[in-house]
């Protein structure tokens, strides 16, 4: 009875949120003039705010993430790395826990970043994913946002934010002096290894209908 009461509540919830958060995303939708971009994220940040806002993944950084080093050296030689060819990586010893999802990488040696297709199915169809987005990348028109997690640091913070970047974003739940791109959210869960999307689209309540990230007006950096 528990299990079945349970499954009707979330049910209830979700309903319930929905229905709140209909008018808010057509408020979003309404005030986003720029929407023909393309934004280049860590995790499925950028994927959660394109759904949000209604718009397709004009983008190959969707439903994947990289480490914090490896997205700064992927923005750093952005049009360098999107000109190889991704391809599979068979030994992911180090890289995740076990081979649970597809790795790709791009580079070699010093160079090498690694790209973690967490939610896909296999390597051949994260790949066919990833080149069907790169070709309808806005090159005049492209946004960045970092999420505080994962291999990131102060330091790693400090790179990405001298990235010669017209528009970027570092999303942190914690202070980082001097890092003018940081924008500070209250994330009372942020754990050990920093925030990603999950703390940042979820809600602030078992209740609310309002999301952690409601609290920055990405619409506004969007429509910079």
């Amino acid at each position: 009875m528990r299990r079945v009461t349970g499954a009707v509540f979330r049910r209830l919830t979700k309903l319930y949120r929905t229905i709140q958060r209909y008018p808010f995303k057509l408020s979003l939708r309404h005030k986003l003039r720029n929407k023909n971009f393309t934004l280049i994220a860590k995790d499925c940040t950028g994927a959660y705010l394109l759904h949000e806002l209604g718009l397709r993944f004009d983008t190959p950084t969707v439903n994947l993430y990289f480490t914090a080093p490896d997205f700064v050296k992927f923005c750093r030689r952005l049009e360098h790395y999107l000109s190889l060819d991704v391809s599979e990586c068979t030994d992911t010893e180090g890289l995740i826990p076990e081979k649970s999802y597809p790795v790709g990488s791009l580079g070699t040696g010093e160079d090498e970043i690694h790209i973690h297709f967490m939610h896909y199915k296999n390597f051949q169809q994260a790949k066919e994913k990833w080149e069907e987005r790169k070709k309808r990348i806005h090159w005049d028109n492209m946004f960045f946002i970092m999420t505080d997690g994962t291999g990131s640091s102060p330091e790693i913070a400090g790179e990405f934010d001298a990235l010669p970047l017209r528009h970027k974003a570092l999303l942190t739940y914690r202070d980082l002096p001097g890092i003018k791109s940081a924008i500070k959210l209250d994330i009372p869960n942020a754990g050990e290894n920093g925030i990603g999307a999950p703390h940042l689209f979820g809600f602030r309540s078992k209740l609310s209908a309002r999301r952690v990230i409601d609290d920055w007006d990405y619409v506004s950096f969007l429509n910079s």
